[in-house]
């Protein structure tokens, strides 16, 4: 509670100084560390055991590695979620391999040795951002990317996110970099891979978001449009990391635990085809057994955990039908909301419609920044990805609308910034605008 209170004091602080130029260009990766490192270990350093309820199993599983040795394909304990728990080598590896080098419990490994690589992830994204928007506007984005608190509520939570995440953003910022061509595709190659084995999550969002980018720089390949002046990344690199990290997945997911993610991933389509098949941000059952579908058992979870909480009478739109946090986050149960909840829904919308601003300034404004084609190509499929959480029935639930907002923000954490931009620059532009018009009366 009390650690809690001090690293929000610590981020207003931090962002005060930033703001008025006491802290320097050169200490706003060092800022953005500390604030991370205050939000995280709020969470993580809890009491004397793991917070969470996925790094229970996640701990299972490394406790079982650590005494009879990691074995990916099959599970060493009949417990299906330390099984599937398994197959990252986070935790099979990573997590029991620290232990025993450095003679730490598993337990303080988990509190305080990996969410280190979760505070990497947003001083990583600076650097991203730093080439595209300069470094105060990244320091900005990079505040947005940490202080919405699925960063330190959920990612903390979760062992193998805390280190996959941290993958994602280095291939993020090769993918935008101005590296050589053979340094970026081995570093996005390897990220991607590392991505893969470390949560199949995050890296099947990776792998979404380079065939994405791959696919709109085919589409716009021809297209003299100035918005994609700043071309990175060649085509055949996103073509080349694309099949790499796509045959790794399957390969590598064939044998993992008797292959049941590939199984699981495959069984997508027939979930919407009305087959359910297990499918949840972790398994918790095996494909094979009997199952209730996924859909009806998230929304019982759903509807225990918000059964104060009434909606609107009108219930013939299917959007009344999505996740509780969709439904939440395009207004549907504001009115039903007490003030407080009110308050906190419009410092949301807030936040979303500057994003929107902000991703209009730059189609109308590109020449102002320098984002590369694969940044932008990247901000559409951020877009693409949270309509389709909102419009398409139950995918939201394939992973959680909080957790697939968090990954949009890889790219919408500056769209934010440049909003902020828009809107401040709405009374000088309308000065400029009424000292003109006063000139030509003159």
């Amino acid at each position: 509670m009390v650690m809690g209170i001090l690293s929000i004091l610590a981020v207003i602080i931090i962002t005060v100084l930033v703001s008025i130029g006491v802290i320097k260009e050169k200490y706003y990766p060092h800022s953005i560390a500390i604030m991370s490192f205050g939000l995280v270990y709020s969470i993580t350093m809890l009491g004397t055991y793991v917070v969470g309820s996925d790094i229970q199993g996640e701990l299972a599983a490394s406790r079982s590695a650590l005494a009879y040795g990691w074995n990916f394909t099959e599970a060493t304990d009949v417990n299906a979620i330390t099984g599937i728990n398994m197959t990252s080598v986070v935790t099979g590896l990573l997590a029991p391999a620290l232990s025993r080098i450095s003679h730490i419990d598993l337990i303080w490994i988990y509190k305080s040795v990996l969410p280190i690589f979760l505070v990497a992830t947003p001083v990583t994204m600076f650097y991203a951002f730093r080439g595209q928007i300069g470094d105060k506007r990244s320091f900005y984005a990079s505040l947005f990317f940490i202080v919405m608190p699925v960063y330190n509520l959920q990612l903390a939570q979760i062992a193998k996110s805390m280190v996959a995440e941290l993958f994602f953003a280095v291939a993020v910022l090769a993918l935008v970099s101005t590296w050589r061509t053979r340094y970026k595709v081995s570093v996005i190659t390897a990220c991607t891979v590392l991505a893969i084995v470390s949560h199949y999550t995050i890296g099947l969002a990776l792998l979404a978001y380079l065939f994405g980018i791959l696919v709109i720089r085919v589409i716009t390949s021809r297209l003299r449009c100035k918005l994609w002046r700043l071309r990175r990344t060649p085509v055949v690199v996103l073509l080349i990391v694309l099949l790499t990290g796509a045959g790794s997945f399957y390969t590598y997911y064939h044998f993992a635990y008797g292959g049941t993610v590939n199984r699981v991933v495959s069984g997508i389509g027939k979930w919407y085809g009305g087959n359910a098949t297990v499918y949840t941000e972790d398994i918790v059952e095996l494909v094979t057994t009997p199952i209730t579908p996924v859909v009806d058992t998230v929304t019982e979870d759903v509807n225990i955990a918000t059964d104060n909480v009434t909606t609107t009478d009108n219930r013939s739109s299917y959007l009344y039908n999505q996740e509780y946090t969709v439904q939440m986050g395009i207004g549907l149960d504001f009115l039903d909301q007490p003030i407080e909840g009110k308050l906190f829904r419009i410092a949301q919308y807030l936040t979303q419609l500057l994003i929107i601003i902000g991703s209009i300034r730059l189609l109308l404004y590109h020449r102002k920044y320098r984002f590369s084609s694969e940044f932008v190509a990247g901000v559409g499929c951020s877009f693409l990805l949270l309509l389709t959480c909102i419009f398409v029935p139950q995918f939201s639930l394939i992973l959680n609308m909080p957790r697939f907002y968090q990954i949009s923000l890889f790219f919408l954490a500056p769209m934010l910034v440049i909003g902020c931009d828009a809107v401040s620059g709405i009374p000088l532009l309308t000065r400029k605008i009424l000292t003109k018009k006063q000139e030509d009366d003159r």
